[in-house]
């Protein structure tokens, strides 16, 4: 859980520390940062989803949460563009 959450903590101070690059080494940094916090965040997510239900339903419970994560996925990019 608390890689998790560092996960979490680093993707969004990457993220609110874009808007002050100038360079693009830093540009760099901040993609290396922002692509390792993302794959922790990512990975970790699933690790516990599956450690928390009971093993008879782990591929049921991993299918709702693909279901569920891709809605808001999907309607990300349309929603910040307006």
């Amino acid at each position: 859980m608390y890689i998790y959450q560092s996960g979490m903590v680093a993707v969004g101070l990457a993220a609110f520390m874009l808007h002050f690059t100038t360079e693009y080494k830093i540009l760099i940094a901040f993609s290396v940062i922002y692509g390792l916090s993302d794959g922790v965040f990512v990975t970790t997510q699933c690790y516990i989803l599956l450690t928390v239900v009971d093993s008879r339903k782990t591929t049921a419970a991993f299918c709702i949460y693909n279901i569920m994560s891709s809605i808001p996925s999907a309607a990300g990019g349309p929603v910040a563009g307006k």
